[in-house]
């Protein structure tokens, strides 16, 4: 495979841009033709092929997401609402010794039945 060349860059550079490249850049190498020129050989910290994949399956992603029909805020504050309206069954059970198995923002489980009138097609509940 050999050396990847994408990963190195060579620059012909006076001693002022020297001293900022060695500030801020991964110098390898540098040679000095005279006084106040030099060749300087930066290795990158980027790979140019990885980051051209990476951007691909970012778009392939974003994509996907732009065919997505869905809104967070409109899902919490459901979930947020129907957490409300199980308060009522959860303190109806608590004040008539009925034990509470589980329960979501749809269901409840207990060892006993709820009476008629918190069931059915008003609170959705069976």
């Amino acid at each position: 495979m050999g050396r990847d060349t994408n990963l190195l860059e060579t620059k012909i550079i006076n001693y002022d841009q020297l001293i900022e490249l060695l500030k801020t850049r991964c110098v390898s190498t540098v040679i000095n033709i005279n006084e106040d020129l030099f060749v300087a050989v930066l290795t990158s910290n980027l790979n140019h092929r990885t980051i051209k994949k990476l951007k691909s399956h970012i778009d392939k992603i974003e994509n996907i997401h732009k065919s997505v029909k869905s809104n967070v805020a409109i899902a919490a504050a459901i979930t947020a609402y129907a957490q409300i309206e199980m308060i009522k069954f959860k303190m109806f059970c608590q004040q008539n010794a009925i034990n509470i198995y589980y329960s979501d923002t749809d269901s409840i489980f207990t060892d006993k039945p709820l009476p008629n009138y918190l069931c059915g097609v008003k609170w959705k509940m069976r």
